[in-house]
């Protein structure tokens, strides 16, 4: 079941947030930068500026018989933001192709269980 999340005080953000400290930090054991890293009630996440920014759309895929989120991704529309990619020069998007619709996905994860 996949669900579209454009509301960024929905609680279902908190769930990928999450689900990401869970298999970035708990199931492969990488570094992230600790500025990313916040404290909740449901436990330590990983978030940063985009993912509470109105060009982010959050994706989460449940599992339909037992409802437990088991994977999310995001986007980030590049015409209302700059993209990570512009940010760090790893490429750079011409405005006509962005003119046309580009988003950079990003923060895919998925539950190893």
């Amino acid at each position: 079941m996949v669900e579209i999340i454009t509301n960024k005080t929905d609680p279902r953000c908190l769930e990928i947030y999450r689900l990401r400290y869970n298999v970035v930090v708990e199931q492969h054991n990488m570094k992230i930068n600790e500025s990313n890293i916040m404290e909740s009630s449901i436990g330590k996440l990983i978030m940063d500026k985009h993912d509470v920014s109105d060009a982010t759309v959050h994706y989460a895929i449940r599992n339909p018989t037992t409802g437990k989120l088991v994977s999310a991704i995001r986007t980030i529309d590049a015409n209302k933001t700059q993209l990570d990619m512009e940010k760090h020069n790893w490429f750079q998007i011409d405005q006509k192709i962005k003119a046309g619709g580009v988003v950079e996905w990003s923060r895919l994860v998925s539950d190893a269980s």
